[in-house]
């Protein structure tokens, strides 16, 4: 899950995106390639080679400004990191370090500015936080691991870097981040999630938090029922539902992309959902033409595994776990329509099945 990044600027343009990919039979890897920023089309630069793992049991982030990739792997406890050439987008491994607190498969995040690394850990119940040093060596920020009371699944943070949320069972855990990248929980947190229909204690299970760049709003997809929850963001990071809260959406999700200017929410399935963002209150309505025909996952034989808008708000990608494919969509700046671009689904291996699984996405400028 990449970190997002405020639109609107050169600065932001994408420049390229990086998928974890590996199976049983196949040597695991990122694939690197270029994006274009005015079409969106990617061009297959190579492979870099990262030791043998499924792709269930890894995890994968990079810095947003084209520095370092990282993969962090479960069953041998460490973290590959990789540097990224930044103008031809080409990585090599630098270093592996070992972190023996890993206990399961992580999610990862960095934060805005690269100086940061976030990973969630299920069965540790902890969240590892880690200084990025200019080589890329990893030192452990002052106070990690940060424990939590349930299994914390996904990462996500504002534009600023000042918060950070993880969704888990029923339940949002939010906190501050210091200038060290210490952790510290955000008042009334966790928050549980519940909708009215459902008994106490219950709600969505194993869903990731979304929140909106800006960090006014978080977004939660329920993966058993079509709703998303949204919550208003206080400055202290507290959290209070939205009036109208859970919103009906057309699929249930287990994940969510949100754009860069927080307008436009995506639920991914065998079609893709597209609501707007109410920019004052953040109620949600259905984007016109939502739900959109979803290429190779129509038939809803192929799971999504991630899906990230990019930094220029531009275009929305989506990751095939069973078809070694990437879609791209353009977004409509204006009504978040989504339009499969010319190219798309892209391979992400030589044979396009079989030929690997993306299991998450990073995208660089």
């Amino acid at each position: 899950m990449p970190t997002p990044t405020p639109p609107g600027s050169a600065s932001t343009a994408p420049k390229f995106v990086y998928a974890l990919n590996g199976t049983a039979d196949v040597n695991s890897g990122v694939a690197e390639f270029r994006i274009d920023p005015a079409s969106g089309v990617l061009s297959m630069l190579g492979t870099a080679s990262v030791p043998v793992m499924h792709t269930d049991e890894g995890g994968m982030a990079a810095t947003p400004q084209t520095e370092f990739v990282f993969v962090a792997q479960w069953l041998t406890k460490t973290i590959v990191v990789l540097r990224a050439d930044p103008n031809s987008g080409m990585l090599a491994q630098s270093q592996v370090i070992s972190v023996p607190e890993l206990q399961s498969p992580p999610a990862l995040i960095t934060n805005p500015s690269g100086k940061f690394l976030y990973v969630a850990d299920p069965n540790g119940f902890q969240i590892l936080a880690f200084s990025i040093q200019p080589s890329g060596d990893l030192l452990p920020v002052p106070g990690s691991p940060f424990k939590v009371s349930n299994p914390p699944i996904g990462l996500t943070m504002d534009a600023a870097g000042k918060f950070l949320f993880t969704g888990a069972d029923h339940q949002v855990f939010g906190f501050t981040v210091a200038g060290n990248g210490a952790l510290t929980p955000t008042p009334g947190s966790p928050v549980t999630v519940r909708p009215p229909f459902i008994s106490p204690g219950k709600g969505p299970t194993w869903v990731s938090a979304l929140l909106d760049p800006r960090a006014r709003f978080l977004f939660v997809p329920d993966s058993t029922n079509p709703v998303m929850f949204v919550y208003t963001v206080a400055a202290d990071g507290a959290l209070t539902p939205v009036a109208g809260s859970p919103f009906p959406t057309a699929t249930a999700g287990r994940t969510a992309a949100v754009d860069p200017s927080g307008k436009f929410v995506f639920i991914p399935d065998a079609v893709v959902t597209a609501v707007s963002v109410n920019q004052s209150s953040g109620a949600l309505s259905p984007v016109p033409g939502s739900p959109f025909d979803n290429g190779p996952f129509r038939n809803g034989g192929a799971p999504v595994c991630d899906i990230s808008a990019d930094p220029s708000g531009k275009f929305l990608l989506l990751a095939d776990c069973e078809n070694s494919l990437i879609t791209v969509f353009s977004i409509d700046a204006s009504s978040g329509a989504l339009t499969n671009i010319k190219g798309s689904p892209f391979p992400v291996a030589a044979k396009p099945i079989g030929g690997g699984s993306p299991s998450n996405l990073a995208i660089t400028h």
